[in-house]
């Protein structure tokens, strides 16, 4: 992206996708999020320790899965890797 760093993006097209799942233990949040090559999106669940993988098509947590402790943030590292820091 080129131009100042002080230039606005503006999002279009927002679509609402349910993150709660079953299991949850208490409201979300998300403290990291990263799309992945297929077009879904991970996100990193820091109340119910989690990390939860959502397909935007479907508009629903296709699954998830529960970390040792709260994870804080995440990063792709190759095309079937994330790290995460907990």
């Amino acid at each position: 992206m080129q131009g100042s760093p002080y230039q606005a993006i503006i999002a279009t097209g927002a679509t609402p996708v349910s993150v709660r799942i079953p299991s949850d233990t208490s409201n979300f949040c998300i403290t990291g999020i990263c799309g992945l090559f297929n077009g879904q999106i991970l996100i990193a669940d820091n109340y119910n320790k989690s990390l939860k993988l959502l397909d935007l098509q479907n508009k629903a947590v296709v699954t998830f899965c529960d970390m040792p402790d709260h994870p804080r943030n995440m990063c792709l590292i190759t095309p079937c890797q994330v790290a995460v820091a907990v």
